[in-house]
């Protein structure tokens, strides 16, 4: 076998683990996110339940009436995932929950000193660079394969 035959081969071989490779990407890089949204969105995927009263209750025993919802539960993972939607309906239940997280709090985060300031632009600047020397690279070596498979 003459040394143009096995370059030929091994041009063909790579041309081709390349193109493999290209398509896993391109078939890993589906939005799974958008399938599952689309999932979740779907209200044939869920089904109703009571109609509760929902009552914010915190640690000094304050209650805050936050409203009537209708319950839904997510029939793809039972058990896993409920949805409550306003209603406008009479309640059959009351749900006392607990935690901030219940609760529309909107506070404005501390400000930040000069220093931090300075601190956050040194760190981005020298993450920066590197990330792009590394793209950069990516992106070199790709092209070269590139252009050694035409």
């Amino acid at each position: 076998m003459s040394d143009f035959n096995l370059n030929a081969l091994l041009k063909e071989s790579l041309k081709h683990a390349h193109q493999a490779r290209v398509e896993r990407a391109k078939a890993t890089s589906l939005d799974v996110g958008e399938t599952s949204h689309s999932a979740y969105a779907d209200e044939a995927n869920w089904i109703s339940g009571r109609i509760l009263e929902v009552i914010h209750k915190d640690e000094d025993g304050v209650e805050t009436n936050l409203g009537v919802f209708q319950e839904f539960f997510y029939t793809k993972t039972p058990g896993s995932c409920r949805k409550l939607v306003r209603s406008e309906k009479d309640p059959h239940a009351r749900e006392v929950v607990r935690g901030a997280g219940w609760l529309d709090h909107h506070s404005e985060p501390n400000p930040e000193t000069a220093e931090d300031v300075a601190e956050i632009r040194r760190y981005l600047s020298r993450r920066s660079a590197d990330e792009v020397k590394e793209v950069l690279k990516r992106l070199s070596a790709e092209d070269a394969l590139d252009e050694f498979l035409k």
